[in-house]
């Protein structure tokens, strides 16, 4: 969960929200929300999303993502 290889890469996109999506939470949060699923976030994970980019940095919601069970396990 949070081996050396999910930090690199959480902080990997992270760096590649900041240079593609924008600065502000909201642009920083859409993108990798809706990567696992292939589908743009639901109001309330919008929301979540947004939240933790305000608080905690883009980096931090990616390894959330990183760990989501929809990018670990494939139906």
């Amino acid at each position: 969960m949070n081996n050396a290889l999910t930090l690199h890469l959480s902080d990997a996109l992270a760096a590649r929200l900041a240079r593609e999506a924008g600065r502000t939470p909201a642009a920083r949060s859409i993108g990798p929300t809706a990567s696992p699923s292939a589908a743009p976030p639901n109001p309330t994970n919008g929301r979540w999303a947004v939240r933790v980019v305000e608080q905690f940095g883009p980096a931090t919601l990616a390894r959330a993502i990183f760990n989501a069970n929809e990018f670990l396990y494939v139906e």
